[in-house]
């Protein structure tokens, strides 16, 4: 571990960025999955490794947002949710009511031996974006979705189905999750045993956003 070791000038020499307040002295840091995506923009972010994935979700969530705005949405309701349990199972569907899926709904559920308490809601209302047969998303605003699936579900129901409600959720857990054990164990050697409980007991504990979106309909050429 010494020899990726960098004192504070060393990594604001080397041209890395970091989050506000960083770095710091005994922190550990992880580079930005998206760093190899020339189109992010991400190559010399680095992370906290403890705040990793926390700080991952928050970037996800308001990339999409953005993607919904884009798409044409009328109403966005972002439900902050909270969950303690490591057993966990997620479904997904998409649903249409018409030949053309006039009205497609892409939800989640998700299921845990313990509860899901929702934190927080937040509430956007919007004239929404005109959204006309044949309009193309320009995917290549977003950095992030061509690692969601369920984003790109989302943009085909929209583009193809004339998608008028949706419900996603984005988890802090994903493929690009980190191990935060190396950061416990750094900060507990510097800090004592207390920072290590606490940090462990973080780890148990996953958040989650729920969205959901309205869109106005798709205005169509007379002779489809």
């Amino acid at each position: 571990m010494r020899r990726h070791a960098y004192s504070i000038q060393m990594a604001k020499d080397a041209g890395f960025k970091f989050p506000p307040g960083h770095p710091q002295v005994g922190q550990v840091y992880k580079q930005h999955p998206l760093a190899d995506v020339p189109a992010a923009g991400k190559a010399d972010i680095y992370i906290p490794s403890d705040k990793y994935d926390e700080l991952l979700l928050q970037e996800r969530e308001a990339e999409l947002l953005k993607l919904l705005v884009h798409l044409g949405a009328t109403k966005v309701v972002i439900s902050k949710k909270h969950n303690a349990s490591s057993s966990r199972k997620m479904d997904g569907s998409v649903t249409g009511g018409s030949k053309n899926i006039g009205e497609a709904e892409i939800g989640a559920s998700f299921a845990a031996r313990t509860g899901i308490v929702d934190l927080e809601t937040r509430e956007f209302e919007l004239d929404g974006r005109e959204w006309k047969e044949g309009d193309k998303l320009d995917v290549t605003r977003f950095a992030w979705v061509h690692f969601e699936p369920s984003w790109n579900a989302l943009i085909d129901a929209r583009e193809i189905g004339g998608c008028t409600r949706a419900a996603l959720e984005v988890r802090e857990n994903t493929a690009f999750s980190s191990d935060r054990g190396l950061a416990i164990k750094v900060k507990s050697k510097l800090y004592g045993a207390a920072v290590s409980a606490n940090a462990a007991t973080e780890m148990e504990e996953e958040k989650a956003f729920l969205v959901k979106a309205e869109f106005g309909k798709i205005k169509r050429s007379p002779d489809s």
